[in-house]
């Protein structure tokens, strides 16, 4: 149904953009070894921390892979749980009841960081080892090819996963000037992006080939190449295969601190995760709910959080090809679900939330797709394009997201609702935005496309 959905609407766009290849697409094949947190000193509601239990049972398996079973019942964690290698499932009951009651937060635990208020997680899913450059790529390559010309330091095997790197021309930037398009004036390319020398895209590969100085690579590339570039091809550690399933975060309820002011009660993150899977959380009274980053190809989907005010409920930051489907927010939050840092070819489709923010976080995200969102408003509706992010870091929005299939429901009558922030989206692309309501929706760029506004799409799901 996903792509039909894509070709009968998006495909209207002639956008070229084909974003049915987000999520996991292999089989979890996990091993058959399994064991219980239980055998490793776990017990259920006594007060105790049980991470402990859990990172021992996780570590019997950090050669073989398999899956950890937590049973049905009340965990404490007063620590961070590590799964560190692929093929490895930390689950639940799947028939629910498997709770993960955590007291304290990472501030409480580890000292005062800013960085809880945007990154960590009570599961932290997260690779070992360093990566290496294997090559720099030769000549120039199309948007969309899958052969490209590479001089070698180290040639990578075929069917390995790798990354590319992409570098702006620092003076020139013609990198920026592709992902924002050129109705955007120099002074919105955002300054730290254009003094930066670090990478600015990256995107997960398969090797398909390797032919002397010809690499064959899948999906397609996500961006043309260019010789100004300096394209990298990068051997990367990650968690191949892994997924958290069936699990309860209820953290401990306090205020909500104030925004960049939150203390970590995070549930999980997943750092260069590829082919993995999060599924059948929920999330309780969480300052942020599900972190991404550096991730390909990875699922989350059969998401719940509730509870009070927090901060990002779920946030892809340099990822590619991710799937978010079939989520439910129902706490008010500063950040929905987040795009950012160069991610690319992601899909939320199926989720709904409580004046929920469609949050771009500035630095170039591109080509991604809101789809089938429905956005619960209360008495005083929330612009559902509010984003974050530093001024710095250039637009809200780069090339092509699009926001497909969007239905507001207002708590009853009133007057047109104006939609905010379309001239922070650059080619966006914006259709079938519709509610009990009057929506006004106005271009903010010469390319940018925005139809259908109040039409409900006509699809058999």
């Amino acid at each position: 149904m996903f792509d039909l959905i894509f070709l009968s609407i998006v495909g209207m766009a002639e956008l070229g953009i084909d974003f049915s290849r987000a999520g996991r697409e292999r089989p979890l094949n996990q091993p058959t070894s399994q064991v219980d947190v239980t055998a490793f000193g776990a017990v259920s509601g006594d007060g105790l921390d049980d991470a402990h239990a859990i990172n021992a049972a996780l570590d019997q398996l950090k050669d073989t892979g398999g899956t950890v079973l937590i049973p049905k019942g009340e965990w404490q964690l007063d620590s961070i749980v590590y799964v560190k290698s692929s093929h490895t499932t930390l689950m639940g009951n799947p028939d629910g009841g498997t709770i993960l009651s955590i007291p304290k937060t990472l501030a409480d635990i580890y000292g005062e960081d800013p960085n809880w208020s945007w990154s960590a997680g009570f599961i932290n899913v997260s690779p070992e080892g360093s990566g290496d450059l294997l090559g720099y790529t030769s000549g120039t390559c199309k948007d969309g090819a899958t052969q490209l010309r590479v001089d070698w330091k180290e040639e990578p095997e075929v069917g390995e996963w790798v990354q590319l790197w992409w570098y702006n021309d620092t003076g020139t930037d013609s990198l920026l000037r592709w992902l924002y398009g050129e109705h955007v004036p120099e002074n919105r390319l955002g300054k730290e992006l254009q003094n930066s020398t670090s990478r600015r895209v990256s995107t997960w590969v398969q090797v398909l080939s390797v032919e002397e100085d010809t690499l064959g690579v899948d999906p397609p590339l996500p961006l043309p190449i260019e010789e100004a570039w300096d394209v990298e091809v990068r051997r990367v550690p990650h968690v191949f295969g892994s997924s958290i399933r069936h699990l309860t975060f209820n953290f401990k309820e306090y205020p909500y601190p104030g925004h960049l002011k939150e203390r970590g009660n995070n549930a999980i993150q997943l750092s260069s995760a590829v082919q993995c899977e999060v599924s059948d959380i929920t999330i309780e009274n969480g300052d942020s709910g599900i972190f991404l980053g550096n991730c390909g190809f990875t699922t989350v989907k059969d998401i719940f959080i509730e509870g009070r005010t927090m901060h990002h409920p779920i946030s892809l930051s340099w990822c590619s090809h991710c799937l978010v489907e079939d989520f439910i927010i129902n706490a008010q939050h500063i950040h929905g679900t987040t795009i950012s840092w160069s991610s690319h070819y992601n899909v939320f489709r199926h989720g709904q939330g409580v004046d929920l923010a469609m949050d771009s976080h500035r630095a170039y995200s591109f080509r991604n797709l809101h789809e089938h969102i429905k956005v619960i408003c209360t008495d005083k509706p929330k612009q559902p394009l509010r984003s974050g992010g530093k001024w710095e870091r250039g637009l809200h929005s780069a090339r092509e997201n699009a926001y497909v299939d969007i239905e507001f429901v207002f708590n009853g009558d009133g007057p047109p609702f104006a939609v905010a922030n379309l001239n922070e989206w650059p080619m966006g692309y914006f259709a079938n935005w519709y509610g009990n309501r009057t929506l006004i929706m106005k271009q903010g760029f010469p390319n940018q496309q925005i139809k259908d506004v109040g039409v409900k799409p006509s699809l058999d799901e």
